[in-house]
């Protein structure tokens, strides 16, 4: 099937976004141009009532990993049409609201690194996650339950509440460094696969916790 509309430019894509002519993106960069339009939720919301705007379905089906580092990106949501996606990155943009990502049921490795995220309850819905960073935003609580991760960054964040690691009895690598740490036993001994930890830039003087961590082969105080 041929599409509708080639687009050629930004400003091309606009012109059709707000037209009554069916809009078709064929690749990775036109849906990466939407993103960087900072495009209000109204307008997706009239766009998708007009059917305006479609995907190249077979394109999307195939493709497994987008990045989208370091764009200035503060909406996301045409994120929630790529469905199949196993891996995500959207680090060092301007995101808040994640909650289009919560549809995002096959991830496996998203990083979200370096946003503004203050809310991360839209993740408790993506229980095949085996790799998140969440490092360099607004956190002050963590109370995920993903029982299948085995890397999580919370480094960079004022962490109140870390509650949710110890639903997560597969962690090997954990970071927490600069998270306002001052009590080891915040670390639930029940993560027996831990490998690698780092707690540096924290004030903890009591170290004698660690003991329950048998495999650990990388630590940072």
């Amino acid at each position: 099937m041929q599409p509708n509309h080639v687009i050629r430019s930004k400003e091309d894509l606009l012109k059709h976004f707000v037209s009554s002519q069916k809009l078709e993106i064929l690749d990775q960069e036109q849906m990466k141009k939407l993103l960087e339009m900072n495009v209000p939720p109204q307008m997706w919301e009239d766009a998708s009532n007009r059917n305006l705007l479609s995907f190249n379905q077979e394109l999307v089906q195939e493709t497994e990993e987008f990045k989208f580092n370091s764009r200035k990106i503060e909406h996301i949501y045409l994120i929630s049409f790529l469905t199949n996606i196993t891996e995500l990155s959207l680090q060092n943009n301007d995101i808040s609201g994640i909650s289009s990502i919560s549809k995002l049921k096959n991830l496996k490795k998203l990083d979200l690194s370096g946003n503004r995220i203050e809310d991360i309850s839209a993740l408790q819905s993506l229980p095949n996650l085996i790799h998140l960073n969440l490092s360099c935003n607004k956190l002050t609580s963590y109370t995920l339950a993903l029982p299948n991760l085995v890397y999580l960054s919370l480094s960079y964040n004022k962490l109140q509440d870390k509650s949710g690691l110890q639903h997560s009895p597969k962690l090997e690598s954990l970071y927490l460094s600069q998270t306002e740490s001052t009590d080891l036993r915040t670390i639930p001994h029940q993560l027996f696969c831990l490998k690698q930890l780092d707690l540096s830039a924290n004030n903890i003087t009591q170290i004698s916790h660690l003991s329950n961590f048998i495999y650990l082969q990388s630590l940072l105080l």
